[in-house]
């Protein structure tokens, strides 16, 4: 399969593909409250099985009451899952609107500056403020840091393309916590 080719970005593209990114992460928030409703009913209905272990047994019986509370256990780890991911694009998301708002605020008073000192040509780097981030990231962070760095300079959608990926993940471990425990209930009601 021959793959295609395809211009770089021009910086109207980029503001406008990093906006529908964001449109589809902002969704995130959406799943979190679905997936907690479920987390907070497997707890229940795991916290009233333990309870009432003797009656449950004998109702459905001990090997299957094992493979229930393994299939419960599974979305629950699905679903704690879920909740990190979710905390990850929500974190992302904050930064990114964070940096937009900061960044035309002092964009717009170093242009004031400019028209007070009459001097046209004041430039400044962005870069030396990436690296003095640098300084303050922890020490056991900083390799990811330096890595999550250099792909920002070789793709402007390199931090879009990561939060994307939690979120495909927030999705999937979602739908698996679904999936187990519509499969638990399911296991229930035949073995009854």
């Amino acid at each position: 399969m021959k793959s295609i080719e395809i211009a770089p970005l021009s910086e109207t593209e980029l503001e406008l593909t990093r906006a529908l990114i964001n449109s589809v992460l902002s969704t995130s928030a959406t799943i979190d409250k679905v997936a907690t409703w479920l987390l907070a009913g497997l707890g229940a209905t795991v916290a009233l099985i333990v309870a009432n272990l003797d009656k449950t047994s004998s109702l459905v019986g001990v090997e299957q009451l094992r493979e229930v509370i393994m299939l419960l256990l599974a979305a629950g780890l699905f679903g704690f899952a879920e909740k990190y991911l979710a905390i990850r694009v929500h974190i992302n998301l904050h930064i990114d609107q964070q940096i937009r708002n900061s960044r035309d605020e002092i964009i717009e008073k170093h242009k004031i500056r400019q028209n007070e000192s009459g001097n046209i040509n004041v430039e400044f780097d962005p870069m030396k403020s990436l690296l003095e981030i640098q300084k303050i990231v922890p020490w056991y962070q900083r390799r990811n840091y330096s890595r999550a760095f250099e792909n920002g300079l070789k793709d402007p959608l390199y931090g879009h393309k990561c939060s994307a990926h939690f979120y495909n993940m927030q999705v999937l471990y979602a739908t698996l916590q679904l999936v187990f425990s519509v499969v638990a209930i399911f296991f229930i009601a035949v073995n009854t």
